[in-house]
């Protein structure tokens, strides 16, 4: 009781206590990542993926900001539909993030998906935030290299998209979209048909 009055040993607990959340998302995510085992592969449509990823990210994230879809025919992908959905799930939460702290009416994140000039399935999420620093861009991908603000995430976010991307034997390429914002494009190699 008497530590308890002590204001200084209350500051103690409490910065103890966000070191050990930020710790347990960590571990999470480190988890989430390195967890072998029984991956149940699927032919999908990656307009399949983006429809489910953004009824996620509804049911998950809160209110959303402008969320746009545009889902041009892609080839069909063999994919571990939970790893990707994580993925994608990261991917838009990352926009939504990055555009929070516009003005409500002018948050926009677009989820799209189109058939490269090399026959790959692209899906693409854009966003209108202020697009990732130039400082960062290079290392995006790395473990515990963030755009967020300390506290708000460990910084595996996209290093977990680009693992997972890879697993899947395609590519995740960042970029600072023209115009303002940054785009995050993951392209996965067709499945044979059959």
């Amino acid at each position: 009781p008497a530590v308890a009055a002590d204001a200084e040993a209350d500051e103690m607990v409490e910065l103890a206590s966000g070191a050990s959340d930020r710790i347990g998302r960590i571990v999470t995510g480190l988890r989430t990542y390195a967890i072998k085992g029984e991956h149940k592969i699927e032919r999908l449509g990656a307009d399949v993926l983006v429809r489910d990823a953004i009824e996620e990210a509804k049911a998950t994230l809160g209110p959303l900001p402008e969320l746009h879809s545009i889902l041009d025919p892609v080839p069909r992908v063999l994919v571990d539909r939970d790893r990707m959905m994580q993925a994608l799930s990261h991917a838009i939460a990352n926009a939504v993030r990055a555009v929070s702290t516009l003005p409500e009416d002018r948050r926009r994140v677009e989820v799209r998906t189109r058939t490269t000039a090399g026959g790959d399935a692209m899906i693409a999420v854009r966003d209108n935030g202020g697009g990732f620093p130039a400082s960062v861009l290079s290392r995006l991908g790395e473990p515990f290299v963030t755009t967020s603000d300390p506290g708000a995430g460990p910084g595996l976010g996209i290093f977990i998209i680009r693992g997972v991307v890879a697993a899947h034997g395609g590519m995740l390429e960042l970029d600072n979209a023209r115009g303002g914002g940054a785009t995050l494009q993951i392209l996965l190699p067709p499945a044979a048909r059959g």
